[in-house]
């Protein structure tokens, strides 16, 4: 059965994903993989979202190794995804995101 939810519904819906995926996460600028990034960082030091320090830009990436496949859960794409994610974080941190692929 298909179940057809608005933008709304579908980020109440994530909302308690969210939660558990960034609870005791903060933002900090730090080194990975060799660069300084800023961005929401969990308590093992994984970057979740960021974007590099250099960037003027509101372009950020999301980690695919800790994110991989999770919109399969509710079956939506990638770029729906993202924007849920990206409107839980202007809620969480009161940042402007903009997800890169």
């Amino acid at each position: 059965m298909n179940y057809i939810l608005n933008n709304e519904q579908l980020y109440n819906a994530m909302k308690p994903f969210f939660n558990l995926r960034f609870k005791d996460t903060y933002l900090d600028t730090k080194i990975y993989s060799g660069q300084l990034w800023f961005g929401v960082w969990n308590k093992n030091g994984d970057l979740l979202v960021g974007k590099r320090n250099d960037s003027e830009l509101n372009d950020y990436y999301f980690n695919g190794e800790i994110f991989s496949d999770d919109w399969k859960i509710f079956s939506i794409t990638p770029n729906i995804f993202s924007k849920m994610m990206a409107k839980y974080l202007e809620e969480k941190y009161e940042m402007e995101i903009n997800f890169l692929s």
